[in-house]
């Protein structure tokens, strides 16, 4: 039933996308770059949105999987596009509802922990043909402003490193938790076990960067902020947005916060990137 949802939820979400493509005909003011570089105009710039907002599928030629593209830019586009991207937005969180439960019935029926009823979840989808989805790059929402700004501009935040603290137990209970098995998770549970219970641990998770941008609207003093991924749709309007013409490049995060130069280099357990501290 759950795996249904799924199909069902993608196939209207394949549908409407369609139809705003269709609607982006009638577009002819937009600015649109992919990844990096110089921002493409007019018929270019409507190409592009119409490939970043199809792209639910992962990229031929990618070798990593994790690597997701981002289009970025503004277009300025009549209030049936913009309607018809709320609808889309409301079905790409349909998609991922649907997903949760399909993964938590498979959790329940199976016994599974999380990560395995994820295993077992992208395996199905790969007996129903659905393997090249990508279920982050269909979770993706367009942006919309619900009037036309006055600026647009676009920079990159370097993710940076998120440090969790842990005891001894609390990492043993990750452990199990995981799904992993084997004699490496046995080595590492015992290697935490030997631990005094006071020993503090750390969790350390490498954050993505991403692209952000700041709108500016006529006669209001302060920036919008928020994170972008897809180009951002705005009503059509008297004039256009001012913005740069290039989009920033990503800068990757080489300052560690404070708290990780008391790490060690090498985790402790690797499976979860746990690491001790420096006495």
């Amino acid at each position: 039933m759950e795996i249904s949802a799924v199909k069902l939820r993608l196939s209207a979400l394949k549908s409407a996308i369609i139809q705003l493509n269709q609607l982006l005909n009638d577009c002819t003011v937009g600015f649109v770059a992919k990844n990096e570089g110089a921002f493409s105009l007019g018929s270019e710039a409507v190409r592009l949105a119409r490939d970043a907002y199809s792209s639910i599928w992962y990229e031929d030629g990618v070798e990593d999987g994790r690597f997701t593209s981002v289009w970025l830019g503004g277009l300025a586009v009549s209030p049936e596009a913009i309607s018809k991207a709320k609808e889309i937005n409301l079905l790409k969180d349909q998609l991922q509802a649907s997903v949760i439960a399909a993964k938590k019935r498979l959790r329940n029926d199976h016994q599974l922990s999380s990560a395995g009823s994820a295993k077992s979840f992208r395996r199905l989808m790969n007996d129903i043909g659905l393997s090249r989805l990508s279920l982050r790059m269909a979770y993706r929402h367009i942006p919309i402003l619900d009037k036309t700004p006055k600026k647009i501009a676009f920079s990159y935040s370097s993710g940076g490193r998120s440090i969790s603290k842990l005891s001894p137990q609390m990492a043993i209970d990750l452990l199990e938790q995981s799904g992993f098995s084997g004699d490496h998770i046995e080595i590492q549970t015992n290697i935490l076990k030997s631990l005094p219970a006071s020993t503090e641990l750390a969790q350390v998770q490498q954050l993505a960067g991403y692209f952000k941008t700041n709108v500016r609207f006529e006669e209001e003093p302060f920036t919008h902020t928020m994170a972008v991924f897809l180009p951002i749709l705005f009503p059509q309007g008297s004039s256009f947005p001012e913005h740069k013409e290039n989009l920033p490049a990503p800068q990757l995060q080489h300052r560690l916060v404070r708290s990780d130069r008391r790490l060690c280099s090498i985790a402790l357990i690797p499976s979860l990137r746990i690491h001790a501290y420096r006495n």
